[in-house]
């Protein structure tokens, strides 16, 4: 393999990293929190138990100062973890910072222990250590690579500072064979992570994608336009909702058959879609066909010729339907939120609304101001 596809299959992986831990930010978060609970019960229950196998085989007093402060340590991320993750949610950047502080940590006990307290024995522990810290937790492959590569060289300073040369050869080969191995098993891990990650990911969107329209559905809109409310209603902003529905579409479907309903279906979806993401707004297909859009931060005139642009773009489309070119009625609410207010009844304005352009005549838009 050449240097350059080397390089791209480098920037591939590392893309794929960012977008991971973007899109993924609370789930990776719960993982870490989880992992971290259990390392760090484990990590008290090893040094509890080999500060008591030193004690009783080898009593050393380095090693003695060595459980002792990394034990506190231990303690400290047990608490942590089994007081703080459990009652409250971390945010992903806290629980990130923790988990690659614990990393070091037992890095650093490590360390410690292979070179300080037998200056002529060899390191068996650090291979041991440096591999496990490696896959512990769900952490950005180049920040733990370059974390491995300068607690390698940490290493490999203090070895040739104070162990004997017979050990420190030993210790030195050993750990740029393990340095090797942990760049290996961290990409393996990590590669394996991601691909579990990113096919959550596509689920979680296919879960929430209209297959048909391309459009978010019913489902999504439930999750992500309350909060954008929420936030309107907080600092009393104004806010809209439009019910919009294709006129005619059952006569659309009973002359013309379901593949070219299905067909307009998507057409319009198309429009829909461009149009939201062209204005910034949140719209999703409501069911059947009836789409709904919310608009945050927006004052009467501003839904009117939302709507209005809407219609427009409709009409310039001219889809072709069995009575001429396919419209759309829309149903326009405006509400300034306060503590009594809801989205449902936003919503249930604007069908209202919707409704009220059907028994006028289709292919227009009603505006009411919500209570």
């Amino acid at each position: 393999m050449s240097i350059e596809k080397l390089y791209l299959k480098a920037m591939r992986f590392s893309e794929r990293n960012k977008q991971y831990f973007q899109m993924s930010q609370q789930q990776i978060a719960d993982e870490n929190s989880i992992l971290l609970c259990f390392c760090s019960r484990a990590y008290c229950i090893f040094l509890l138990f080999y500060s008591i196998l030193t004690y009783v085989l080898m009593p050393n007093l380095i090693l003695v100062i060595c459980y002792a402060v990394f034990g506190a340590s231990g303690v400290g991320f047990l608490l942590f973890s089994r007081y703080f993750c459990r009652k409250r949610t971390v945010s992903f950047p806290v629980i990130q910072k923790v988990c690659l502080l614990f990393v070091w940590t037992v890095l650093a006990f490590t360390i410690s222990i292979s070179v300080f307290p037998f200056p002529g024995q060899p390191a068996i522990f650090f291979p041991l250590g440096f591999m496990l810290v490696s896959v512990l937790f769900i952490l950005p492959f180049f920040k733990m690579a370059r974390t491995l590569t300068l607690a390698f060289f940490i290493f490999a300073i203090l070895v040739l500072l104070y162990k004997m040369p017979e050990s420190a050869s030993y210790d030195l080969f050993g750990g740029i064979t393990t340095l090797l191995l942990g760049y290996f098993f961290l990409y393996v891990i990590s590669d394996l992570r991601l691909r579990g990650g990113e096919a959550l990911i596509r689920q979680k969107v296919l879960n929430r994608t209209d297959a048909l329209t391309g459009l978010p559905n019913r489902r999504w809109a439930s999750e992500n336009m309350p909060p954008c409310y929420r936030r309107c209603q907080k600092m009393q902003l104004p806010v809209a909702a439009m019910m919009v529905d294709i006129d005619d579409f059952k006569k659309y479907n009973d002359m013309l058959g379901h593949p070219a309903g299905d067909a307009c279906l998507k057409a319009i979806g198309e429009i829909i879609l461009s149009y939201s993401s062209d204005l910034g707004i949140l719209s999703a297909r409501y069911g059947g066909e009836e789409f709904l859009f919310l608009l945050g931060d927006c004052c009467r005139e501003e839904a009117l010729n939302a709507a209005k642009g809407l219609l427009e773009c409709v009409r310039s489309r001219a889809i072709p339907g069995p009575d001429g070119p396919v419209t759309i009625s829309i149903g326009v609410a405006v509400q300034l939120p306060d503590s009594d207010s809801s989205m449902e009844h936003l919503i249930e304005e604007a069908d209202a609304a919707l409704y009220h352009s059907k028994r006028i005549g289709k292919n227009q838009f009603t505006l009411l101001e919500a209570d």
